[in-house]
């Protein structure tokens, strides 16, 4: 979906339902291990599905050679983690306007450092 699409479903969505980001984001590190349980096989069974599929997206032109492309999707996929869980551990309030501005300077540190060289 574009990005301009995507934005639109979250302005929607907040307005409908304005704690559901929280909700969902803080139910995935939940510690009741009867509910961590069921909602780790959920999170578990959507990554089995959806699998690594973002990696036959990548114009792997624009990467370092040297680079190990699924590493590079690991470490993402483990630095936003990490992220989400550090913006529930802090007890905050988590909006969307928010993680957008946050990834939006992650996601061009990690350009600077796994694209080539311009």
């Amino acid at each position: 979906m574009p990005a301009s699409g995507y934005s639109h479903t979250i302005v929607i969505r907040k307005r409908l339902y304005p704690d559901m980001g929280t909700f969902v984001i803080r139910s995935f590190y939940e510690k009741d291990p009867e509910i961590a349980a069921d909602v780790q096989e959920l999170y578990a069974s959507i990554r089995r599905r959806k699998g690594f599929s973002s990696l036959k997206e990548l114009d792997l032109s624009k990467f370092r050679q040297d680079l190990d492309p699924g590493m590079m999707v690991r470490e993402m996929h483990l630095a936003s983690e990490g992220y989400l869980w550090e913006l529930t551990q802090r007890g905050e309030a988590i909006s969307p306007e928010r993680i957008r501005k946050d990834f939006t300077v992650l996601i061009e540190f990690w350009k600077s450092v796994y694209y080539k060289d311009k």
